[in-house]
C-alpha cells in the first residue's frame, strides 16, 4: 500500500507488509511505527522534507529502504526488542541531505542480527548513527556500513555504539565499516562495549540501593540520551515499559 506524507502533521504507519511512503516537498512531518509483524517499508523524501521518524518494532525481520533528496533532513529514533533480522538501508541521493539515526537494542533471552547502511551518492551529504544496546542472555551481532563514493565531496559520515552486557552468556559483536572512495571526506566510527561499571554499581549499593535496582539505574542513564530527546510522551512511556522488561 501508499502512504503519501503531504500535511505538516503527525502520521501513524499503518500495519501492511509491505508499504511504500512518499514525503512530498517542503514537508514537515512526524512518522510513527509500532510493529509487530514482519514486513517491508520504503521511504522516498522529496526535496527540502524534513522527517522526524520513531519506531518501536517487536517483529522478528523487519526491512527499511530510504530514499533521501535534496536538502532534506531525516531524524530517526528506532527501537528493537525483538531477536531476528533487521535491515536498514539509506540512500543519500543529493546534495544536502543529512540523516540523524539513535537506535535503542535490548535484547533478552534472544538472537539478534542488525545491519544498517548508508550510502552517500552526493556531495556535501552527511549522515550520523548511534547505536546504544544492551544484551542479557542474548546474543547481537550489528554491521555499521558506511559507504562515501568517489566524488561526493564535503561529506561526513560518523558512526558511534556503545553496548552494555548485562550477564555472563551475553555477546554483543559490533562491526563498524567505512568506505571511502573520496578524500575531502570526514569519516570516523567509535565503539565500546562492556560490562556494568562496578565502581558506579558499588557506589549506588553503598547508599542501600539494591543491585538490581542500581543496574536498572545505571542502564536508564545509558539510554537517557535518546529517550531524553522524545518530545512524543506515550512513546517515551512505551520505550521505558519495554525498557524495564529487558533487564
Amino acid at each position: 500500500m501508499d502512504l503519501i506524507i503531504n500535511e505538516n502533521k503527525e502520521y501513524l504507519i499503518p500495519s501492511s507488509e509491505s508499504i511504500n511512503i512518499i514525503v512530498k516537498k517542503n514537508i514537515t512531518a512526524t512518522l510513527i511505527e509500532k510493529n509487530n509483524d514482519n514486513r517491508d517499508i520504503k521511504i522516498s523524501l522529496e526535496p527540502n522534507s524534513n522527517i522526524n521518524y520513531l519506531s518501536i518494532d517487536l517483529a522478528n525481520n523487519s526491512n527499511k529502504e530510504i530514499t533521501m533528496s535534496k536538502d532534506s533532513n531525516l531524524n530517526m529514533v528506532i527501537s528493537n526488542f525483538n531477536g531476528g533480522n533487521k535491515y536498514l538501508k539509506v540512500n543519500l541521493d543529493d546534495e544536502n541531505a543529512n540523516l540523524d539515526i539513535k537506535s535503542i537494542i535490548m535484547m533478552k533471552n534472544d538472537l539478534d542480527k542488525e545491519t544498517i547502511e548508508v550510502y552517500h551518492n552526493a556531495k556535501n551529504t552527511s549522515s550520523k548513527i548511534e547505536n546504544y544496546i544492551t544484551s542479557n542472555n542474548a546474543k547481537v551481532n550489528i554491521d555499521v556500513i558506511g559507504k562515501i563514493k568517489k566524488d561526493m565531496s564535503n561529506s561526513n559520515c560518523v558512526q558511534k555504539s556503545r553496548g552494555i552486557i548485562l550477564s555472563n552468556n551475553s555477546t554483543i559483536k559490533v562491526m563498524p565499516v567505512l568506505l571511502i572512495d573520496e578524500f575531502d571526506v570526514s569519516a570516523n566510527h567509535g565503539c565500546a562495549i562492556g560490562k556494568i561499571d562496578e565502581e558506579g554499581l558499588y557506589y549506588l549499593m553503598s547508599r542501600g540501593i539494591s543491585k538490581k535496582d542500581a543496574e536498572m539505574l545505571i542502564i536508564k542513564g545509558f539510554l537517557s540520551p535518546i529517550l531524553n530527546s522524545l518530545s512524543n510522551e506515550s512513546m517515551k512511556d512505551e520505550l521505558i515499559k519495554l525498557q524495564d522488561s529487558k533487564l
